[in-house]
């Protein structure tokens, strides 16, 4: 399957909202519509399980693979999707070095055969976002780009309101094995297939940015941006997240002194700020706020000190070369086959040095314990190419905002265990990754 070309759209014409694909780019992106409808609409309890060499794998997550395969041997052929490595190499090239030294050391990860060819199966997945978001986007000019990141977060809203909607007014929607029996919110914490309650964060934020940059860019039909802010912002605090609500401020801050021009910083700011505290009074009128009001979590300080005395117990070498991908945290059969007893919150394991959860809950921690020093440099070197990112925003005076929720999702990898697990969030997070790295590095149609 080739990709279609197609004349450049006008992004300077300000009337973005009214422009439709044309019927090569329906074609093009239809299978890729068809499997995030199938990831974002299907209920866990009802989602297949397919079984690859005796291991289960949630066909949710194995649709992605499909959509490599078949959007990948196009992507290799087109010449203009190259052309955006330049852009996108500093989030794929540590990526990709990372994955390849998780699946070298499962070698020495101390699992037995079954274990480790699960953890690998899961390397194919993390592999699948960056490339399913590559092969999908290289090949697009920087308008059709544009679009369809405005598509897909027009998408992101509406399937938000749908989520919101069924947590918030109880529309009876989930089967009894979907609710969640820990009501710590007052309501059930906003979540649906495509993402969890409490990593729906690293989806929706990159979304809000986008929306917020649209808005502020944008001078026609302002209103439909406007209600795509509100629906997301709507989302981010019915997830009922402490780091969602961290994130969200920081965000925040980054807009209050990184956008260059003062007129569209105060839109920013009074926007985010307006639409926040509308949102927050519909979520409040039903939620309760006691969850939010401590950052405290004996679960993840009981993990670190665990990750903690796991590194005094090794010499250096051993903690260089890392315990190795699920070599302390075994957790892909576990969330495969313990699926309700994880949901009522029975998630710790107890090793010989102390309890844990039973991942990591840290993309931070997890490469740095158990891919070590190879971890630490590819986990420090994406957090360069979100700084880096943003700085060549602010130098070309574009996408400041988008730029700004990419970083503060930068942040938000140390709070859960993201990029290896959570298919389907990287899967949209790496989306709106890339296609941000190649609207920054690539001009407008006209532009010199």
């Amino acid at each position: 399957m080739r990709m279609p070309a197609s004349a450049p759209l006008a992004v300077e014409r300000n009337d973005l909202l009214a422009v439709a694909p044309s019927p090569r780019l329906v074609v093009w992106e239809l299978p890729f519509w068809l499997i995030l409808l199938y990831i974002a609409l299907t209920p866990g309890s009802v989602s297949p399980w397919w079984v690859w060499g005796g291991i289960p794998v949630r066909s949710a997550e194995a649709v992605v693979l499909v959509g490599v395969v078949w959007y990948l041997p196009s992507a290799l052929l087109l010449q203009r999707a190259w052309r955006a490595w330049p852009a996108i190499w500093i989030l794929m090239a540590p990526m990709v070095i990372a994955l390849a030294y998780a699946a070298l050391s499962t070698g020495w990860n101390g699992l037995d055969d079954n274990d480790t060819a699960a953890m690998r199966i899961t390397l194919l997945f993390a592999a699948g976002g960056p490339l399913l978001a590559w092969s999908v986007t290289g090949g697009y000019t920087r308008d059709e780009l544009y679009h369809f990141i405005w598509r897909l977060t027009a998408f992101m809203a509406l399937l938000s309101v749908l989520y919101s909607a069924e947590s918030i007014l109880s529309l009876g929607l989930r089967s009894e094995l979907g609710q969640n029996t820990l009501l710590d919110f007052g309501i059930e914490r906003v979540r649906g297939p495509l993402y969890g309650s409490s990593t729906g964060y690293l989806a929706l934020l990159p979304a809000l940015a986008f929306s917020i940059q649209h808005v502020i860019d944008v001078h026609s039909r302002r209103m439909i941006g406007v209600a795509v802010v509100l629906a997301l912002l709507l989302a981010l605090l019915g997830l009922g997240s402490r780091a969602a609500l961290l994130l969200l401020a920081l965000y925040l801050l980054l807009l209050s002194f990184l956008i260059k021009s003062a007129r569209k910083r105060a839109i920013a700011v009074i926007l985010m700020v307006v639409l926040t505290l509308l949102a927050a009074t519909v979520v409040f009128s039903q939620a309760s706020t006691d969850r939010l009001q401590t950052f405290e979590d004996d679960s993840r300080r009981a993990t670190h000190v665990t990750a903690l005395r796991t590194l005094e117990s090794l010499d250096l070498a051993s903690n260089l070369r890392g315990a190795g991908y699920g070599g302390i945290w075994n957790w892909y059969l576990t969330d495969a086959l313990n699926g309700e007893r994880l949901a009522t919150g029975d998630n710790l394991i107890r090793t010989s040095l102390g309890t844990s959860l039973y991942h990591s809950h840290s993309t931070l921690l997890e490469m740095g314990m158990e891919l070590g020093l190879v971890g630490l440099v590819a986990f420090g070197a994406m957090t360069f190419g979100f700084v880096a990112a943003v700085v060549e925003c602010w130098r070309r005076g574009v996408l400041q905002a988008f730029s700004c929720g990419l970083l503060a999702t930068g942040l938000g990898l140390v709070f859960d265990l993201f990029l290896f697990k959570n298919t389907t969030v990287n899967l949209i997070w790496w989306f709106y990754a890339l296609s941000m790295l190649m609207l920054a590095h690539t001009k407008r149609a006209g532009q010199r």
